[in-house]
């Protein structure tokens, strides 16, 4: 039965609700091993791509890291970066081969007005930043061979 005020598909309460979804694997100090190329391999010798939606993920430091939205695009005309109106939800849950003390925060999200988006006027979301630390709030790499599951949802409507 149809629900009046949800939006179809997503059964969400606010209009165009986009979920970006991936596995991220993680080398020793932390070096994130996907690309878009799929240059490296996981254990089963299958290539290691970016999740869809996802342009780069680039560690910043101890257990922080940028990832920005949007399409690797080959074609010089087209950036490649994907842009929405709000974060909704974030988390980066880590996967870890054996027991570790970690946990994830979303440290800050980028708010940009780049040419050629949506409308003329406005902020839209790019990139985020995600920070993995311990339980007394220190920050640490997930472990070699492990990585995080990544779940991000955004708003990809001016719609109120």
């Amino acid at each position: 039965m149809a629900d009046r005020y949800k939006f179809q598909f997503s059964s969400a309460l606010v209009p165009g609700v986009v979920s970006v979804d991936g596995y991220v694997a993680t080398g020793s100090s932390g070096a994130v091993l996907n690309t878009a190329a799929g240059t490296n391999l996981n254990a089963a010798g299958l290539p290691l791509y970016l999740p869809k939606g996802v342009l780069s993920i680039t560690r910043n430091s101890t257990g922080k890291y940028t990832i920005a939205l949007g399409s690797p695009n080959t074609q010089a005309s087209v950036s490649g970066v994907d842009t929405y109106w709000d974060l909704l939800s974030c988390k980066a849950t880590p996967v870890c081969p054996s027991a570790t003390d970690i946990k994830d925060q979303v440290v800050s999200w980028n708010l940009t007005s780049p040419g050629g988006s949506p409308g003329s006027t406005g902020q839209y979301m790019s990139s985020l930043v995600i920070q993995f630390v311990n339980s007394s709030g220190s920050a640490v790499d997930p472990p070699n061979g492990g990585g995080f599951l990544l779940h991000i949802k955004l708003k990809n409507s001016s719609v109120v």
